[in-house]
């Protein structure tokens, strides 16, 4: 259904082209309603974009389909024009962004991940977005975590482009194998049920892991932040002036992990050797993990159907009481405040970020829209395995918008890295994170 689905939506831009979509809105800020043709400007704004050959399959066809999308958009834009150019690597991006606008010769719009809106927001480098009335009629129809990413200091400066929701996914014939239930209602609620589960479905065989019964992130932080904003904390304090958890969250949270590998023994730094060409979650050495819904096509890659396969459900919680059901990233779009034409930079904005824009996204990334209005428009959420992920939006945990975030992650990965080792204790490396923070902050 969602190869028909992502065609249908390739096509659809031949239609539009041909006129049959309605124009985007083109006032000014403040303003609503279209402007005539005659009152648009001549410009040609310049487009940088992560989406394209350099990535992954799905940034790569992504920039196929932008391409096929933005000449609906000049059209109902006359005489306005797009030049997209495609800068791949993300870091790379990221530092050419910085050396562009810091020269004054930076793009109109451009794309970027989450941690990227704050880093050039606080310079100054973005349009905020708030006053713009096509972009405030939008912005209800977004979940609010999609637009807290955009979000910086109060102000809005990124639209979600596409939602990288991760949360839990579990084998349901390993599951059905031990004894345990495969519906969603029946899956781990709480971090102590998700334990005991995964000890039933782990397997060790002559001293060495076979089965995996949880797949613990070793580098990646944003489960262990996931599981601290899950005790009402955050990495960061609402000002973003220093650190927003005390030592107790962050232990446990870590400690967590850290049992989960050492004492639970549920998974091990030294693995099994998985079958080449499948993703590990579809073999019988893992029976579940922590996971974005990438994860869905890439076992139609090889040939093998997820919702046969996988059951999905929010990322488990301390009480079991809703608070932080996995963990949001992804992409955005912003305009530069600097630009040949603002107003236009804005429709642009409004465009790549629009209801059709974000369907034929979601759909090459095998993801779900940040749009609340998919809920009744969009068939795919009618899987049961799918909407999971989709349902997660409206209570996602999202990193903290501060400019030197970045530098906060990699000294995350570090010391989480050092305490699963167990060259560190749990509350050693996280007074190393708190300490790094602080100061790192208070630099800004």
């Amino acid at each position: 259904m969602r190869g028909i689905l992502r065609r249908s939506v390739l096509a659809g831009a031949a239609a539009w082209s041909a006129g049959v979509l309605a124009a985007c809105s083109a006032g000014g800020a403040g303003g609503g309603g279209e402007a005539p043709r005659a009152e648009r400007k001549a410009v040609t704004l310049q487009y940088w974009s992560r989406m394209g050959v350099g990535a992954g399959r799905a940034y790569v066809q992504t920039g196929e389909y932008e391409d096929k999308r933005l000449p609906v958009f000049a059209e109902q834009h006359t005489p306005a024009k797009v030049e997209r150019t495609v800068i791949a690597n993300h870091t790379e991006l990221l530092d050419k962004l910085t050396v562009s606008f810091v020269s004054g010769t930076g793009p109109d719009v451009f794309n970027v991940g989450s941690p990227g809106v704050a880093q050039f927001a606080h310079p100054g480098f973005l349009l905020p977005l708030d006053g713009y009335q096509r972009i405030k009629k939008e912005t209800t129809d977004f979940f609010e975590p999609t637009l807290k990413i955009g979000t910086y200091k109060g102000k809005l400066y990124g639209m979600t482009y596409y939602a990288d929701m991760r949360i839990m996914l579990y084998r349901k014939d390993l599951l059905a194998q031990a004894g345990l239930p495969v519906d969603r209602k029946g899956l781990p609620k709480t971090w102590d049920q998700l334990r005991d589960l995964a000890r039933k479905l782990t397997r060790w065989e002559g001293g060495k892991i076979d089965r995996i019964g949880f797949d613990v992130p070793k580098t990646d932080e944003a489960l262990w932040f996931n599981v601290v904003h899950q005790q009402g904390k955050d990495i960061l304090n609402k000002e973003l002036t220093k650190v927003g958890f005390d030592g107790a969250e962050g232990e446990r949270g870590l400690q967590l992990m850290v049992d989960l590998l050492h004492r639970d023994r549920v998974d091990a730094h030294e693995r099994p050797t998985f079958p080449a060409g499948a993703p590990p979650i579809a073999t019988q050495h893992m029976a579940s993990g922590y996971r974005n819904s990438a994860e869905l096509e890439n076992l139609r890659q090889v040939n093998l159907d997820p919702q046969q396969l996988l059951a999905s459900d929010l990322t488990p919680e301390w009480t079991g009481k809703t608070t932080a059901t996995g963990y949001l990233g992804g992409t955005w779009v912003l305009a530069a405040k600097q630009n040949k034409d603002p107003d236009t930079s804005v429709d642009l904005v409004s465009f790549l970020s629009g209801y059709e824009q974000l369907i034929g996204v979601a759909e090459i990334f095998s993801g779900v829209p940040p749009r609340k209005s998919a809920d009744t428009r969009w068939a795919p959420l009618k899987d049961p395995l799918l909407r999971t992920f989709y349902e997660a939006e409206e209570k996602a945990y999202t990193v903290p918008g501060h400019p030197k975030f970045e530098l906060i992650r990699v000294k995350a990965r570090e010391v989480m890295g050092q305490a699963l080792k167990q060259e560190k204790s749990a509350k050693e490396a996280v007074a190393d994170l708190v300490a790094f923070t602080n100061t790192t902050v208070s630099s800004a």
